[in-house]
């Protein structure tokens, strides 16, 4: 039985989309902060991990459809692997500003890496390889 994957035309912009929304929450969350409601920063702080939570799958199968006809492990581990660097990086980073400075400045400072990244984003070209292929394939084999 042929297996038939869920296709998109648009994953390239849902992709762009998930994380300009999640650039979009980290702005509001890190002014949010002060407001002395916590309701108010418990609202803006979910909004934020739903779409930065969200961006993960999203993410790992825009890489896929890139990196066909590679297998998807290699893209999800070079993926994983990733983001556990970075992961350690920007942990270090918002610590030792967190602690010299302020939650603002931290928070402000990892806002300014999610905007680099979304323009690192919208930049990446939309070749739909594997959605290719099957379509393709598709064709050949009605």
């Amino acid at each position: 039985m042929k297996r038939i994957l869920f296709c998109s035309p648009l994953k390239g912009e849902t992709t762009l989309g998930v994380y300009a929304f999640s650039m979009v929450g980290m702005w509001v969350f890190a002014f949010t902060l002060d407001t002395g409601s916590i309701v108010v920063v418990y609202i803006t702080a979910s909004l934020l991990g739903f779409f930065m939570t969200g961006y993960l799958p999203v993410g790992f199968e825009f890489a896929a459809e890139l990196t066909f006809p590679e297998p998807e492990g290699t893209s999800s581990g070079l993926l994983n692997a990733s983001s556990q660097v970075f992961g350690i990086i920007f942990t270090s980073m918002y610590s030792w500003l967190l602690s010299d400075f302020s939650d603002v400045v931290a928070n402000v400072t990892m806002a300014i890496m999610l905007i680099v990244g979304t323009i690192i984003t919208a930049f990446i070209s939309s070749d739909l390889r594997r959605q290719n292929a099957q379509i393709n394939d598709k064709q050949q084999n009605p």
